[in-house]
């Protein structure tokens, strides 16, 4: 079994172009100078590695965090939590 404590560090950039079809007035997401966004993100997680048995060389792991600084630049959609979970199998 093993812990994690890990900081993600997000940023996206504003588009360079935009589509001629989508009118921002009509579809405030299709504005290409108001996508630009910020996270940081603060991760915890727990593996757990199975050592022997009918689960031998099978990984669990689970890892949740929440958004520590967000700055959205235009009416994109925030996080609000982060879950990742996930299983591996490792040959012997």
């Amino acid at each position: 079994m093993s812990a994690s404590l890990r900081l993600e560090w997000q940023h996206e950039l504003n588009y360079g172009e935009r589509d001629p079809i989508l009118d921002p007035a009509i579809v405030p997401t299709s504005d290409p100078g108001r996508r630009a966004a910020m996270r940081l993100d603060a991760l915890a997680g727990v593996n757990l590695v199975i050592p022997s048995g009918p689960f031998e060389g099978i990984r669990f792991a689970v890892e949740a965090g929440l958004p520590a600084y967000q700055r959205l630049d235009g009416p994109g959609l925030e996080t609000d939590w982060i879950l990742t979970v996930g299983v591996q199998y490792a040959l012997p």
